[in-house]
């Protein structure tokens, strides 16, 4: 499977929705049924300023990152590009955003409704590993990768990449369903152009089809959920 989401364009598509009672903004880059997987989610967030969410958690496994602004998630500080990794029926927060907002994008292999919150939840949660991460991006010197989240025993994992002009960037081996954000440049993947926050989802035959960077270079934020192929 290959999906691209677009910032802009989901913009220019559908309006940003406010969900009642809540204080954010939510957008749609890339939408998929519930169901077996791969089933991929992508969509920003837009918190208001000082706004807040409170402690909750997911059924599938998600990494958020911060594409504007900043905040806490917890007791850690969020800023442009930080990265928060929480598995399936693990808690996380409360989210906190500071004096200029903060919008951050959740991005799931497997498309999962809205949080249940701790502590009214708490019987829904099931008795699983939890894995709570969190990660600051760190640019690597032009044509290096820099670990962001270590290879956890689930197979997730994260990864910065910088890209040269014109250089090709591609999964090695069975790297299962892996997401790309564009943190600075452009890619080009299967005829697209992504720009900057923009995404790919890849998995399945296409889990190493190559992204190459644009005349200005790319760097990439790299998601890894599995290492199993679907």
């Amino acid at each position: 499977m290959l999906r691209t989401g677009k910032l802009e364009e989901s913009r220019t598509r559908c309006a940003p929705r406010r969900r009642p009672g809540h204080p954010f903004w939510k957008i749609d880059l890339i939408e998929s049924d519930e169901g077996p997987q791969p089933a991929p989610q992508v969509f920003a967030v837009q918190m208001d300023p000082g706004s807040s969410l409170g402690t909750h958690f997911h059924f599938q496994d998600q990494f958020q990152l911060v594409i504007k602004g900043g905040g806490t998630i917890g007791r850690s500080p969020l800023q442009r590009f930080s990265l928060h990794y929480a598995s399936g029926h693990t808690g996380y927060g409360p989210l906190v955003a500071g004096e200029g907002g903060m919008t951050y994008y959740t991005i799931r292999a497997i498309t999962d409704g809205p949080g249940h919150y701790l502590p009214g939840a708490r019987e829904e949660m099931q008795a699983v590993k939890k894995r709570n991460l969190h990660a600051e991006w760190a640019a690597p010197t032009q044509g290096g990768l820099h670990p962001l989240v270590p290879l956890q025993d689930n197979g997730a994992a994260a990864w910065a990449a910088s890209l040269a002009p014109g250089e090709c960037f591609h999964a090695q081996g069975d790297a299962g369903m892996r997401f790309y954000v564009v943190a600075d440049g452009s890619v080009h993947v299967a005829g697209d152009v992504l720009q900057t926050l923009d995404c790919a989802f890849l998995s399945g035959e296409h889990h190493n089809t190559p992204l190459q960077a644009g005349d200005a270079g790319a760097q990439l934020v790299v998601l890894q959920f599995n290492q199993a192929t679907p």
